[in-house]
């Protein structure tokens, strides 16, 4: 690549990982705040809520998988039930808990696999414009060896095996076969008879 398209492929980068730093700071705050405040909640169904209530509100700044979506007013029935039906048990109140809990530490871990590929993608820009550099320099030493390496070729191998392979490419792989209409056409029409 051009120094150019990796000058500006890093500068794209690295403005792309501020925001997204910036993006996963707000998150881990309003996480840690949101996991704090289910803490402090002794009833287990309230707990359950506040989680609902929260992944709906970060559902709505960003994008949520499917079954996210699905999920959150399905629990929210089953606990607007649990007032009035005994159910709805604790058991899977906390299974509800964990499974919320666990979407949060989803969204966590798809912002830091987004930070190690840009960190991977800076890392990669780092190394080919150093490479690019050394191969500018070395490009007239390169090329002078390059011819010495054509002069010095050798064959290697059976001489009738060439001389084949050769012949195959010259007769039928590089070639139009061409083939006589009438005899295509007869033989077309012997297949789709043969069919009736």
């Amino acid at each position: 690549m051009t120094v150019e398209v990796l000058s500006t492929l890093n500068h794209v980068t690295k403005c792309k990982l501020e925001k997204l730093e910036g993006q996963r700071g707000s998150f881990e705050q309003r996480k840690a705040s949101i996991l704090e405040e289910v803490a402090e909640e002794p009833n287990l169904e309230k707990k359950v809520r506040i989680l609902v209530s929260k992944l709906e509100e970060l559902a709505k700044q960003g994008s949520q998988p499917l079954s996210v979506r699905t999920l959150l007013p399905n629990i929210e029935r089953f606990l607007d039930q649990s007032r009035h039906d005994p159910s709805v048990s604790s058991s899977l109140l906390k299974d509800w808990q964990a499974d919320l809990e666990h979407e949060l530490d989803i969204r966590s871990n798809k912002y830091e696999y987004a930070s190690l590929f840009g960190r991977l993608v800076t890392e990669w820009i780092k190394h080919n414009s150093k490479a690019g550099a050394k191969a500018g320099a070395h490009s007239d030493a390169a090329s002078e060896a390059a011819s010495n390496a054509d002069a010095s070729f050798e064959e290697i191998g059976r001489s009738a095996m060439h001389v084949q392979r050769q012949e195959w490419e010259v007769s039928a792989a590089f070639h139009c076969f061409c083939m006589r209409r009438m005899a295509l056409t007869i033989a077309v029409s012997r297949v789709t008879l043969s069919r009736d």
